[in-house]
């Protein structure tokens, strides 16, 4: 069940934060001020309002509306002002009913149009609107509205498709089969970019595709650092004969890997860690006394490996520049398998030679320090504990009971992403 709750709230998480960072951005505002900063990042749809940064440091912010911007420049998006004449449309892209006509019946506005590929004397446009998605095509500085939409006749939905007409016209050169290819387009954007990438190829014209996603890159949201450990750990082995207890302390090396999702900014803040541990091999030996009223007469030898994976929430707290000290907390999966020799040492013979493996679950605390990408982590799992399932019992069938573990880990890691 814990485990259950923390990949939801993993997954909550990632989605209502998959876009919030800021990254680098130049705008032009109606009174043609330009600005240059950082912006929030915003997805696919560009908002009503966007948040703007002169420095990515800073608190401090401002809001614009996109309704006052004539450019927008965010690297590979760009957004420009234009004066066009369309039809808005009702959901779904249904004509109005005052419209419900084969002819279109446009309205001219000035929109901030999303550019999406270039050649020559060619620009190829998006507009997103309350659900729809216009597109628009400019040669030579005429720009035209490619005409779709939705009307009703009888009972039926008819989709007037007269863009294909427009492009026949204006497209008619060096396309294979070119009845067929536009004949057979769809009023997305996914096809209409196929369809003008192909032009351009086929009359050799240098085109740039612009990016659909105004998100963080993959750097800024994720981080990946292998590490190496020390562990010390406490592990206790009970059984229903309290002779047969086995207590180990045992210290050793670690190798692990994090995967870190940035919440909330570029600027660490907090983050989502997966982390997976592969612990080396331990063996512990200890003594008891077989048979009653007997010295330490025999041996037990416990040697067992584990992994672990943890889900952890983690904050940052920045002391200087590229500088913080952060504190996690978490769940930590516990992966035990080992086995148990109980030998007598006068005979040398077995008393008992057992294999066991358990799945355990606990919750994990650390402490830590980053530089740049150098991570030093203290990271304490308490009271690690649960029941121990049998592989096999080569002398005896006693019942096992369960693993108690306290472990603490110092590790050391580097982001290499």
């Amino acid at each position: 069940m814990k485990i259950k709750i923390s990949l939801l709230i993993f997954l909550f998480a990632l989605s209502i934060n998959a876009q919030n960072s800021f990254r680098k951005a130049s705008l032009i505002t109606k009174d043609l001020k330009k600005k240059e900063g950082f912006i929030k990042t915003f997805g696919n749809i560009i908002p009503k309002e966007i948040v703007f940064k002169k420095n990515i440091d800073s608190e401090a912010f401002e809001k614009l509306k996109t309704e006052d911007l004539n450019q927008l420049n965010l690297g590979d998006v760009d957004f420009i002002r234009k004066k066009v004449s369309y039809e808005p449309l009702d959901k779904n892209m249904h004509a109005k009913k005052k419209n419900n006509n084969n002819t279109f019946n446009l309205t001219t506005k000035n929109l901030l149009l999303k550019i999406d590929l270039k050649f020559e004397n060619f620009i190829f446009y998006s507009f997103y609107e309350k659900g729809n998605e216009y597109f628009f095509i400019e040669q030579n500085d005429k720009i035209e509205f490619l005409k779709f939409k939705k009307i009703i006749k009888g009972k039926k939905n008819v989709k007037i498709k007269a863009f294909r007409r427009q492009l026949f016209k204006k497209f008619s050169s060096n396309i294979v089969n070119k009845s067929k290819t536009i004949g057979k387009l769809k009023y997305t954007k996914n096809n209409l970019l196929t369809f003008f990438s192909l032009y351009a190829k086929k009359n050799n014209y240098p085109f740039k595709n612009y990016s659909d996603s105004f998100s963080r890159s993959i750097t800024n949201a994720f981080n990946i650092t292998p590490k190496i450990g020390y562990l010390k750990v406490n592990n206790l082995i009970k059984n229903e004969d309290k002779s047969y207890n086995s207590d180990s302390q045992k210290s050793n090396l670690n190798f692990g890997l994090d995967i870190e999702y940035f919440i909330n900014s570029i600027q660490k803040r907090s983050s989502i860690i997966f982390s997976y541990t592969y612990h080396l091999n331990s063996k512990v030996q200890s003594r008891f006394a077989f048979g009653a009223g007997n010295p330490k007469n025999s041996s037990i030898t416990n040697e067992y490996q584990r992994s672990a994976y943890e889900v952890k929430y983690r904050h940052y707290f920045k002391i200087l520049k590229n500088q913080y000290i952060y504190l996690n907390g978490g769940l930590t999966l516990d992966n035990s398998k080992g086995e148990i020799e109980y030998l007598y040492e006068p005979t040398n013979a077995y008393i008992a030679k057992l294999e066991y493996e358990g799945v355990n679950v606990a919750f994990n605390f650390g402490i830590g320090y980053s530089l740049y990408n150098f991570h030093l982590e203290m990271n304490y799992v308490p009271n690690l504990s649960g029941d121990l399932k049998t592989l096999s019992d080569q002398a005896t069938n006693r019942l096992w009971g369960y693993e108690r573990s306290n472990m603490l880990n110092i590790s050391i890691g580097y982001s290499i992403f």
